[in-house]
């Protein structure tokens, strides 16, 4: 139920938080590291400073736990890899400040990841899984390198690494909105190519009718900048909705 409620976007998660603390807090082994795994994406798709602190705690606990489901602990590092990412870097894109050893520290973070993710121990059906979000994560860090990059020919190499690794992505996990939606933020944002970065929202929108501007540019990146933009997408695929 706490994942259902996840699924029902943001008006849902304080009750998916709910459901999934008490289950947490039960002690039922069997449920016990999924429950926190999932606890933590609800915490992180909240979006506040404390909420990802919050999700950075479980996720910390988890991977450092030697009793836990070892497939949660791994999906717990590419949890934490990627909000590491989010936080430390993407969001602070737009500012001057040093942030090298931030991003040496992400690097080996995904490093790690990507090993542990390959390694012949996890199952096929958890890899699959896993190198979507690695991919969607390198797209992230490239896309920070490339706002933070000089205009010219550095910045698009980076802006065209961006791009590979939510294709890559794509390509493990099809019409994935994240990878997706991430996609079309970085032809809006940074080849400012509005017709295909439309394209990639009705496409994302035609997945996620729901899709709010909250959840609208990948996992939990909370963009205000394409507000305007989503609704009236959203209001055209509502006049051209053909019944099936």
């Amino acid at each position: 139920l706490g994942i259902v409620k996840m699924l029902h976007g943001y008006p849902g998660l304080d009750e998916a938080v709910t459901l999934l603390r008490a289950v947490v807090d039960s002690g039922v082994p069997e449920l016990a590291s999924t429950a926190k795994y999932n606890l933590a994406e609800a915490y992180i798709a909240k979006y506040t400073p404390q909420d990802m602190r919050k999700a950075d705690h479980i996720l910390e606990e988890m991977i450092s736990d030697k009793d836990a489901n070892s497939s949660d602990r791994v999906r717990a590092e590419g949890l934490r890899t990627f909000t590491y990412v989010r936080q430390h870097l993407w969001e602070n894109r737009f500012e001057s400040t040093d942030l090298s050893k931030e991003e040496a520290e992400a690097e080996t973070r995904l490093r790690f990841f990507k090993e542990h993710a390959e390694s012949t121990s996890v199952p096929d059906d958890l890899r699959r899984a896993l190198l979507p979000e690695y991919w969607n994560t390198i797209g992230l860090l490239e896309e920070y390198r490339a706002f933070r990059a000089p205009a010219g020919s550095v910045r698009d190499k980076h802006v065209q690494k961006s791009i590979a690794g939510f294709d890559t992505a794509l390509g493990y996990s099809g019409n994935w909105v994240d990878a997706k939606s991430n996609k079309a933020r970085v032809y809006q944002d940074l080849k400012k190519d509005h017709l295909t970065a439309e394209r990639l929202w009705y496409e994302v929108l035609e997945v996620r009718e729901d899709f709010t501007p909250i959840t609208c540019s990948g996992r939990f990146t909370n963009p205000s900048s394409q507000i305007e933009q989503l609704a009236t997408i959203q209001r055209r695929l509502r006049i051209f909705q053909v019944p099936r």
